[in-house]
């Protein structure tokens, strides 16, 4: 199955995006949680909330807690929806590297099928070779010593030749990949 045949809704693209768009979303809400805190906390806070300043509101330990409670909360589903689109984005990455993993052993399990099949042929070359020899061997033989069989030895010697020319030809015509 192809890779992307499975993952249509997002690609690599859309993830980069998305991913900056987490960022700056949150970026801009702990942006907006610092300008609440100078605001509740800061030295103008006197001005905006009434006497209650700066100094009273630290020594309250229940504002702290409430304050930290806004800022987890605020944060916090951001920061998994970050993590979760950089999750997607890794599953991705990882089924494309498989594919490109499965695509190069397969072109390697061809090339070994062609370089197994070009032994078997170099293989069957030699032996014919060898055995023309022999032949050839046997025939000067024959012919010096006025035997009859010397007309067998040379039909066998001519088919032999003819084979050796076939395989020739068939390796000369075979396609290059």
């Amino acid at each position: 199955m192809d890779i992307k045949s499975k993952v249509t809704a997002w690609s690599r693209e859309d993830l980069e995006q998305a991913t900056k768009a987490m960022v700056k979303i949150a970026g801009s809400v702990f942006g907006l949680t610092l300008v609440a805190y100078f605001v509740r906390f800061g030295p103008f806070s006197e001005y905006i909330f009434g006497k209650e300043g700066a100094t009273d509101v630290s020594t309250a330990q229940a504002a702290w807690g409430q304050f930290g409670d806004f800022i987890g909360g605020s944060l916090n589903p951001f920061l998994s929806a970050l993590t979760l689109v950089g999750l997607v984005f890794t599953i991705l990455l990882q089924q494309e590297s498989m594919a490109r993993t499965q695509a190069d052993s397969n072109n390697n399990i061809n090339s070994l099928r062609e370089q197994a099949e070009l032994s078997l042929i170099t293989a069957r070359l030699q032996a014919l070779s060898v055995t023309l020899d022999v032949i050839t061997e046997m025939h000067a033989q024959a012919v010096a010593s006025n035997h009859m069989t010397a007309i067998q030895l040379l039909d066998q010697k001519q088919k032999i030749a003819n084979e050796i020319l076939e395989i020739n030809d068939a390796l000369r015509n075979r396609p290059v990949k």
